[in-house]
């Protein structure tokens, strides 16, 4: 928190980014969705360790997202081939792996606003600055593909994984 006092007007303006209400509600979303993407990635992850300990939620809490996706793929490796919880998971590794590279996008330019809805997001990754136009739809897109592959892995974690006696709640 900031040593600095000020009116809520003040506050209000100091937050002021220019950018519609829809374009900060989606960046909003696709934070959300995100953070659920990852929980889940994490709770997949420990049952793939052991579906009986709680050791293995230990050992995933905490692991960034590459590490929990690189871990789980060699964990479901490990299962036969033609395993459908090894299927799934290669399949969902790449879908997620794009999907947050979208998010880290989104997230992590600087924003100016443009004409229409749309806004200018600047993106330095290393060396590399890139800069294009985003619509509020497509921010939404990044939003909806990561509460869909929230979804998928909710539906690996109950169907394939989870203890037979697991419950989320």
């Amino acid at each position: 928190m900031s040593d600095h006092s000020h009116a809520a007007e003040e506050l209000q303006r100091l937050r002021d980014t220019d950018l519609s209400e829809a374009q900060l509600i989606a960046m909003g979303e696709v934070s959300v969705w995100a953070a659920r993407l990852e929980r889940m990635l994490a709770l997949v992850v420990a049952n793939l360790i052991s579906k009986q300990s709680d050791a293995a939620v230990l050992v995933t809490n905490g692991l960034p997202f590459a590490r929990l996706c690189d871990l789980g793929r060699q964990l479901s490796a490990l299962r036969p081939d033609a395993h459908e919880v090894r299927r799934e998971f290669e399949r969902l590794d790449r879908l997620m792996r794009s999907a947050m590279e979208r998010r880290n996008e989104v997230l992590h330019s600087d924003w100016s606003p443009r004409e229409g809805g749309r806004a200018l997001a600047t993106f330095t990754r290393s060396r590399r600055t890139t800069r294009r136009e985003i619509s509020v739809e497509e921010v939404q897109g990044v939003a909806n593909d990561l509460a869909v592959l929230a979804g998928d892995l909710l539906w690996l974690y109950v169907e394939t994984v989870a203890p037979d006696d697991s419950t989320i709640g």
